[in-house]
């Protein structure tokens, strides 16, 4: 049989002119981190009917429409690490260090390990991630590589302002510590 196409064998129409088949309908995901695919399977009715006049014998089919599904997709937000160091003077700049920093999605770990070394990036903004609206995301530079964060950690909410692209967006701002000077974390 070809794509698209039902055999349908002509004793099924021994006891009625119309006859139902059930199928199983299952959305295929594409390749989008961005959108989480409705998952389910659904059972779709076809209807098909047998017409018959002196020449021919003719079969229609129809979708019931009390059987047809609704596939909801949900679009997924950017969470996004806008990652800045300055020099002593305060410009900025792309030493060649890894920075390393933590995430938690409401509360839980689910990334430790995100390493984002500017130097490597024009833009230095990084997706880590694709989280449905409302998301709280905590993230947590672990390492600094010995420049000053004066703050460590930032919360965020993916958004869906604009009704296009949900995000979140958090800024770490790391300053070169000044000639002399030591810095010390204590934990």
């Amino acid at each position: 049989a070809e794509k698209n196409t039902i055999l349908v064998d002509k004793s099924a129409f021994a006891s009625s002119d119309t006859v139902a088949y059930t199928f199983a309908v299952k959305e295929i995901p594409a390749d989008r981190p961005d959108i989480t695919f409705d998952n389910n399977t659904y059972n779709v009715t076809v209807n098909v009917k047998k017409t018959e006049t002196l020449n021919a014998i003719t079969l229609s089919a129809s979708v019931d429409k009390t059987t047809v599904p609704t596939i909801i997709n949900q679009k997924l937000g950017k969470a996004i690490l806008y990652k800045v160091v300055k020099d002593i003077d305060g410009t900025g700049f792309k030493p060649d260090v890894d920075f390393k920093f933590s995430l938690k999605v409401d509360g839980k770990v689910v990334k430790d390990d995100i390493i984002i070394n500017v130097s490597k990036d024009e833009t230095s903004r990084f997706v880590t991630g694709y989280y449905p609206v409302d998301t709280v995301l905590t993230f947590e530079e672990t390492d600094a590589k010995g420049f000053e964060c004066t703050e460590p950690v930032k919360t965020v909410t993916i958004i869906d302002e604009t009704g296009e692209i949900p995000s979140a967006e958090v800024e770490f701002v790391n300053q070169r510590p000044q000639p002399g000077q030591t810095s010390i974390t204590l934990s």
